[in-house]
């Protein structure tokens, strides 16, 4: 690794432990400073004197470090030496590494201005959040702090993670959880083994690269994986980075891709394969799989790919676009169930549909690579990628299955460059039966997982009986939150918080919960929506740091929603973490009631269970109102 001394302007060679430094996160313009420039000091005053814009980002980086007490500094346009492949190739396995090493990361926005009222112009659209190495150099470092055209400081990932979380499509906990201000520091593998390998694939499905090869290279880190690089081999190179990442992942939402219908799309709809060959391709909010890997997992096996799925014939029906009425129906098709879900309900499943090949009874090949079904215990749907194929006129109308036929199977996906290319497309429509004034939310832990703890959901483990929490509102200033758990049959509601952590059984526990209002909580009478995420968080993980609007935390006495309060004492308790455990202890039933500024609100839990996967399963209505 060379880094540049941030006074001289010189490359030094520095061994295993290069010490503190900072590094340049940015997009390359047309004169950038070069290893060689660098390399010649007589090139280098030729080039300040020329006082490019190349030039003025690499002296601007340097004098930025160097007031923050970096003495080097890591620009990767004059850090590598390119006309050597093989320290390319070592650059570019290690490059993940260097910016998770650095001390600090500045990213330069070089089309970003900021108005003399303060305000930065062009944010938003920054050609830096559409470039493919920029998501790493967003994400592996620990200190991101972003700058203007003209330097001027806009504010750290921590500070900006609402607005970057909405560009970007990466979670704000994903983004804040390392920032300096955080008490409790977390590792960056374990919050990225948290988010599925399809996630992770969506964070650059919009993102674009110079060389097709890099759309790959640049996502190895992410993936914890590292690769040959060979330019030349187009979008080989993609398709090898999910052959490695498979060697140390079983992740099924892997195969949670959608071909698009673009210019490109005929290309992909017959190709056949069961890998994405374009992180384009994974367009869709994924939700982690919950079975054992050992039970639902995949691997490659010299006949293609082996996943272990819930399986059931089905039925497509097409009908003609010209003449609307026309239907023809086709046997022999199949549905996959995968081990994740496309929302929070993760009873739900991502399925695909196969038809059989003729390489054996467990061969299969993927039908209609832009589709992925939606099953769920009462209804289902499908989804399929934007756009229409021309030259097709039939569509898929329907497709039918019969849940009871679902089986657990090990079948063999095969890859075919000359596959059949689908014959429609079809309009994706799920009509939502109304819930009459009812609300329904699942939360589901694995059937194969019979302990539940909670360091399955905070970083370590701790001493929580609370699970989840959902905010919901019945209108303007009539917010409120229900925390759920679990406790275990027979026990106590008092006894039900184990000072030991231990695990609860899913087969002997029953899920509670317990209604709160935004006032009692915060002590504010207004809702804001942007703390929710930070609260939830908190809470589980027993540090509850809300900045309280009132400028302390409100007191158990300021309860107004009907809480038997117990003595005196107890009521002048801060509204803390701990106190929140403590009226969860006393108070959550399977079945609550609660009056929350004027809604009479009941919620209610239950136990569900489908295709081996249990889960808590929240009702919550209004009973009566008072306006």
């Amino acid at each position: 690794m060379r880094l540049l001394n941030t006074k001289t302007l010189e490359l030094e060679d520095v061994g295993g432990e290069p010490g503190r430094y900072a590094i340049l996160s940015h997009t390359w313009g047309q004169d950038e400073v070069l290893f060689d420039d660098v390399h010649n000091q007589e090139r280098l005053r030729e080039i300040r004197w020329k006082n490019t814009t190349g030039y003025h980002k690499v002296a601007r980086t340097c004098e930025t470090a160097l007031k923050q007490g970096f003495s080097h500094v890591w620009i990767d346009t004059c850090c590598i030496d390119k006309s050597s492949s093989a320290e390319v190739s070592e650059a570019l396995n290690s490059m993940f590494g260097w910016y998770r090493d650095a001390s600090k990361c500045y990213a330069y926005l070089s089309d970003v201005t900021v108005r003399h009222d303060g305000v930065a112009e062009n944010f938003e659209s920054s050609r830096w959040f559409t470039r493919g190495w920029t998501l790493q150099e967003l994400v592996a470092p620990d200190d991101v702090e972003f700058f203007s055209r003209d330097w001027v400081p806009l504010g750290t990932r921590g500070s900006l993670s609402a607005r970057i979380s909405r560009i970007t499509g990466i979670g704000e906990a994903m983004l804040t959880a390392r920032e300096p201000s955080r008490r409790r520091q977390h590792n960056l593998a374990q919050l990225l083994y948290q988010e599925n390998v399809a996630t992770r694939m969506s964070w650059a499905s919009y993102r674009e690269t110079t060389r097709r090869e890099d759309v790959a290279y640049s996502l190895m880190g992410l993936f914890g994986v590292n690769m040959m690089i060979l330019y030349g081999e187009g979008n080989r190179a993609f398709l090898r980075l999910q052959e490695e990442i498979l060697k140390t992942s079983q992740d099924q939402s892997m195969l949670v891709w959608r071909t698009s219908l673009g210019a490109d799309g005929a290309e992909s709809m017959r190709r056949m394969h069961y890998f994405a060959d374009s992180p384009k391709h994974f367009n869709l909010r994924t939700f982690g799989g919950q079975e054992d890997p050992a039970e639902f997992g995949m691997m490659m096996t010299a006949r293609g790919l082996e996943v272990r799925v819930w399986k059931c014939p089905c039925r497509v029906t097409y009908s003609t676009r010209t003449g609307g009425t026309e239907k023809a129906k086709e046997d022999g098709q199949w549905l996959a169930v995968l081990d994740c879900s496309l929302s929070s309900d993760t009873l739900a499943r991502a399925a695909i549909l196969l038809e059989a090949s003729a390489a054996g009874d467990v061969v299969f090949r993927r039908l209609h690579p832009n589709v992925i079904m939606i099953i769920e215990p009462k209804r289902s749907g499908f989804l399929m990628a934007d756009g229409e194929m021309p030259g097709h006129r039939c569509k898929i109308q329907s497709v039918e299955y019969d849940p009871g036929g679902l089986e657990k199977e090990t079948i063999v996906l095969e890859s075919s460059p000359d596959g059949p290319v689908a014959r429609g497309m079809f309009p994706f429509k799920l009509s939502l039966p109304p819930k009459n004034h009812s609300i329904q939310q699942r939360a589901a832990y694995t059937g194969s997982r019979r302990y539940i703890s909670s360091e399955h959901i905070a970083f370590e483990s701790i001493d929580n009986p609370i699970y989840g929490v959902v905010f919901l509102s019945a209108g303007p200033g009539r917010e409120f939150l229900i925390w759920w758990g679990l406790v275990e049959l027979g026990t106590a509601m008092s006894l039900m918080h184990d000072d030991r952590g231990a695990p609860r059984l899913w087969d002997n526990s029953i899920p509670v919960c317990f209604i709160q209002s935004w006032p009692n909580l915060t002590g504010s009478p207004d809702f804001h929506p942007e703390l929710t995420d930070q609260l939830a968080g908190d809470v589980l993980n027993e540090e509850l740091r809300l900045p309280w609007l009132t400028g302390s935390a409100p007191k158990v006495v300021d309860v107004d929603d009907g809480l038997d309060l117990g003595p005196p004492a107890e009521a002048e308790r801060p509204m803390i973490s701990s106190v929140v455990i403590g009226l969860f202890m006393q108070r959550a039933r399977p079945v609550v009631e609660s009056l929350c500024a004027g809604v009479k609100i009941r919620a209610s839990m239950k136990r569900a269970e489908f295709l081996g996967r249990l889960a808590c399963e929240m009702e919550v209505e209004v009973v009566e109102k008072d306006y």
